[in-house]
């Protein structure tokens, strides 16, 4: 019995699922990549997949964003067609924080990147591993992963931090 179905669209939901109201169809997310599905979810594209004859996984993160470091394609965030991911280096243990862009409808990447760095006061310097944006302002928030105590924001398109909040603990 097959591990993964045709489409392998389990492997393709392990991270984030978000609504793409610019094309009426789902976009998800794995640690290798995005993938897209209509409204009643059936599959139509994913980057990356499992070989199925070797068992080895093929990255679906784009060169440009592979050869920077970026082997983890994690939670993301889609505001008028484009999908705001936060790819980070699972090899360099979380240290590469940014945000891509891609068109949500095709999944291609046009090559916008931004860096979004934790502050000095988070010991582990990761801040996109999540991100959301406001869909009044068009905002763009990241936040650490792990014992982090800052939250950054971030303009659109351009990708310019705006400020930087720290976290209350009470």
């Amino acid at each position: 019995m097959p591990v993964l179905d045709e489409d392998q669209t389990g492997l393709q939901m392990t991270q984030r699922i978000a609504w793409n109201a610019a094309a009426n169809e789902w976009v998800t997310s794995w640690q290798y990549g995005l993938a897209r599905f209509t409204e009643d979810w059936q599959f139509i594209e994913a980057s990356g997949h499992c070989d199925p004859e070797t068992g080895q996984v093929v990255s679906g993160i784009p060169a440009a964003l592979a050869d920077r470091g970026f082997d983890h394609i994690g939670d993301f965030e889609i505001k008028d067609g484009i999908v705001h991911a936060s790819p980070d280096s699972v090899e360099g243990d979380y240290q590469n924080g940014h945000v891509a862009s891609f068109d949500a409808s095709t999944l291609a990447y046009p090559g916008a990147r931004h860096e979004m760095m934790g502050a000095s006061t988070n010991r582990r310097d990761d801040v996109a591993i999540w991100t959301a944006i406001d869909p009044e302002t068009g905002l763009g928030y990241g936040k650490e992963w792990a014992l982090g105590d800052t939250l950054k924001s971030m303009t659109r398109p351009t990708g310019a931090i705006s400020a930087r909040c720290r976290w209350i603990r009470s």
